[in-house]
């Protein structure tokens, strides 16, 4: 992933747009536990690196999958 200045203008540029977007949408969860049951922290995470030996210096953790 390239860490450029341009491309992190455009990663942060289209992140806010979708906030913005997602900020006019109208769909609430009615209740307190309702809106804790619909957070990705209540299911399980999958580790899912490749089988392959990561290089250390390029390895950046593990990766985490989530399936609902």
């Amino acid at each position: 992933m390239p860490h450029t200045l341009d491309a992190i203008k455009i990663s942060q540029h289209t992140a806010n747009v979708f906030v913005d977007t997602a900020r006019y949408s109208s769909h609430k969860p009615e209740s307190k536990e309702e809106e804790l049951e619909m957070l990705i922290y209540g299911t399980s995470p999958v580790f899912s690196a490749k089988d392959e030996v990561q290089e250390e210096e390029n390895y950046d953790g593990p990766d985490i999958t989530y399936y609902l």
